[in-house]
């Protein structure tokens, strides 16, 4: 997202199921309600109050150590999300 010369403006966030990540140090917060075994990926169910969604759903690694009913630290995969404008809804 900073190579893209945009003014300052409210924007959307798009992220696909495999764009984020579960690190110690993550910048996010995300509260975990259901971790689902699908061969080799998870599928988590979350909640973040800054979503504009009431859960997200994304896919991490099978052997990525998660519980349900925890809090955990999460980053996003820049070349996994895309940014669009607010109103039109077009892909900036």
């Amino acid at each position: 997202i900073q190579d893209i010369d945009l003014e300052n403006q409210e924007v959307t966030i798009g992220i696909r199921p495999e764009g984020i990540e579960i690190c110690e140090d993550g910048c996010l917060t995300i509260n975990v309600l259901q971790v689902e075994n699908i061969g080799r990926d998870k599928s988590i169910v979350a909640k973040n109050p800054f979503s504009e969604k009431e859960t997200v759903r994304f896919i991490v690694d099978s052997d990525c150590q998660v519980e349900e009913n925890t809090t955990v630290h999460v980053n996003i995969k820049p070349h996994k999300s895309h940014v669009f404008h607010r109103v039109t809804e077009e892909r900036l």
